[in-house]
């Protein structure tokens, strides 16, 4: 999650009007990774940094990247703010540039310097994904720079020619470049990628609430490891162009209702964290055959489901585990798919997640009489595996407009995340 510059999580002036957001809020929202666009660290509210938080930074000047100066490294007031650079999860260079080889080399250099002093943090740079041309020399950029993420924005929930079919491109495209990876063969050395996602009304836009869902929960299905939310917290001056949808003010009061959905999806999304880190996405595939971005699904995509019966858009993903020793030596290849309800009006103010909800219906072959899944609820079973049966070849799944749910079929073998050795 960043707040941007001033914006958010950084002290002001007083003629700024003292605009923060508070660490209490920050838990509110749920959110575990703090990323300041550039921002030292130690201007954060507070002398410390609460526990068991882990943050991300830019260097977004190419003249620093090359000279290793202005905000290139942490200095030492950052690094005892955050706890030790153990807690930097991702870096970031340079920000939406085009890929010139002057600007690859640039990365490289940054990268080669950053990867010994911080060896346990992500390094990677940005590109806007949701058209093609942004993507030109990054193939070249993956194997020479050789980033540890692959990263872009996607932002099309907006009033300037936003479309969902650009929101998916961008998400199969870069998906596709991660799989690529960084060797000299592709697919020989992939990588985890991640993005920038939408939460705020852009160019007289207004996001919706089930959009803001999509966007989250859209990237899941995609696999991707690495979430970041673009949020403002402040209006002021920034209306006609961009516009905060969680707060009515310009600080962190007068949270909306968008607020408790991004702190719902944040909850959600965590507790599925662990698994999800640890699969391998293998196919998306749309049910309903509605977005052009997405190949139709069919039922040879995963066996064991033989009919998707759905009335609006729904997603479906396969995932298998990153590696056998995450389920124990005793099974093998074990299946994980996610469904996402794409039932997401575009556009349209009056909707919200439950009133977009729909059901789900899958029919099963191949003998399977029970799913599993996380339970997603707030109650005392949240977090653990909870048993779905299969009642007559058929089992029904609600879904809020925008949101996901991972599952696995019962086999015996223990979840992915979960498992402590045998």
């Amino acid at each position: 999650m960043v707040f941007t510059g001033n914006y958010g999580f950084d002290w002001c002036t007083e003629a700024e009007g003292w605009r923060t957001v508070t660490w209490a809020t920050w838990n509110d929202l749920k959110g575990n990774l703090v990323d300041t666009h550039g921002g030292r660290f130690n201007h954060l509210t507070g002398w410390a940094s609460p526990p068991n938080i882990k943050y991300s930074r830019w260097c977004e000047a190419a003249t620093d990247l090359d000279n290793a100066t202005g905000n290139f490294w942490l200095d030492k007031w950052e690094i005892f703010y955050i706890g030790g650079i153990e807690n930097l999860a991702t870096l970031q260079a340079l920000d939406e540039q085009d890929l010139s080889s002057g600007t690859i080399n640039t990365l490289k250099t940054a990268f080669d310097r950053w990867k010994p002093v911080y060896p346990n943090t992500l390094v990677h740079g940005n590109i806007i994904g949701t058209e093609s041309r942004f993507y030109n020399g990054y193939d070249t950029y993956l194997v020479t720079a050789k980033p540890d993420l692959a990263f872009m924005d996607a932002y099309e929930f907006n009033g300037n020619g936003g479309t969902l079919d650009k929101h998916y491109y961008a998400l199969k495209t870069m998906r596709a470049f991660g799989k690529i990876g960084i060797g000299s063969t592709q697919y020989a050395e992939p990588i985890p990628y991640g993005m920038w996602y939408q939460c705020m009304s852009m160019m007289g836009r207004q996001q919706t609430q089930p959009e803001v869902c999509l966007a989250m929960y859209s990237p899941i299905a995609y696999g991707y490891k690495v979430l970041k939310g673009w949020v403002y917290s402040y209006n002021a001056n920034i209306q006609t162009t961009y516009a905060d949808v969680l707060f009515s003010n310009d600080n962190d009061t007068g949270r909306t209702a968008y607020f408790d959905i991004m702190a719902e999806n944040n909850r959600q999304i965590e507790l599925m964290g662990d698994t999800l880190v640890r699969l391998s996405n293998e196919g998306v595939w749309d049910v309903n055959d509605e977005n052009g971005q997405i190949p139709a699904w069919s039922p040879s995509d995963i066996p064991e489901i033989t009919d998707i019966s759905a009335t609006d858009d729904v997603v479906i993903s396969k995932f298998v585990p990153l590696h056998e020793d995450f389920d124990g030596s005793s099974y093998n290849n074990e299946t994980y798919f996610f469904l996402l309800n794409g039932n997401v009006p575009w556009a349209d103010t009056s909707k919200t997640p439950a009133n977009t909800a729909q059901t789900i219906t899958l029919t099963m072959g191949g003998g399977i009489t029970a799913l599993e899944a996380i339970d997603l609820s707030s109650g005392a079973g949240a977090g653990t595996i909870e048993t779905i049966p299969v009642i007559g070849g058929t089992v029904s799944i609600t879904l809020d407009g925008g949101r996901g749910k991972l599952f696995k079929f019962q086999t015996g073998a223990p979840w992915v995340g979960f498992y402590n050795g045998e």
